[in-house]
């Protein structure tokens, strides 16, 4: 099984937000074990991949390149998930 994470600025309705549900609404849980991770909110899309089964993760943190919290918790969450696929 490949696992993959998908990582978001934040999922408030938007164009790559909406794509993002639509993928994983389509996606084969045979092959694929995907979980999503927002750096912001996880608004209202992130409720929506939630009720497909997927585990959203969400930082509640703002969006700065020099937060040297967010860039250890999004490490760790890396590390822990071993991942074989990050798509940001």
């Amino acid at each position: 099984m490949i696992k993959i994470l998908f990582v978001h600025q934040n999922l408030e309705v938007g164009g790559a937000e909406k794509l993002r549900n639509l993928v994983l609404k389509y996606l084969n849980k045979k092959r694929y074990d995907a979980e999503v991770c927002c750096i912001g909110s996880k608004g209202e899309i992130g409720e929506l991949i939630e009720q497909l089964g997927y585990k959203v993760y969400s930082f509640d943190e703002r969006i700065n390149l020099f937060n040297p919290i967010l860039f250890f918790k999004l490490y760790k969450l890396v590390k822990k998930g071993k991942y074989n696929i990050i798509q940001s």
